[in-house]
């Protein structure tokens, strides 16, 4: 695990980022599975933020010198 972020808009959901470039969701309430994972970045994914006014809005940074914008549905 490189990051984590918690969702502000929904306090059960969580982003976990992993060094192989991918970014996990999961849901505390859910601890079988994984809401979903994205092949983010073609190197590790050192940050994740969630948009405080934006539900489901997220940014990530990598190693790979790039920062996303990522809207999930929901």
């Amino acid at each position: 695990i490189e990051s984590v972020a918690w969702n502000p808009h929904e306090p059960h959901i969580f982003l976990a980022s992993t060094e192989d470039g991918r970014i996990h969701a999961h849901d505390i309430r859910q601890t079988d599975k994984r809401l979903f994972s994205i092949p983010a970045h073609s190197k590790e994914v050192t940050g994740l933020a969630f948009n405080p006014q934006v539900p489901n809005l997220f940014l990530s940074t990598s190693t790979d010198k790039t920062a996303k914008l990522w809207a999930v549905q929901g």
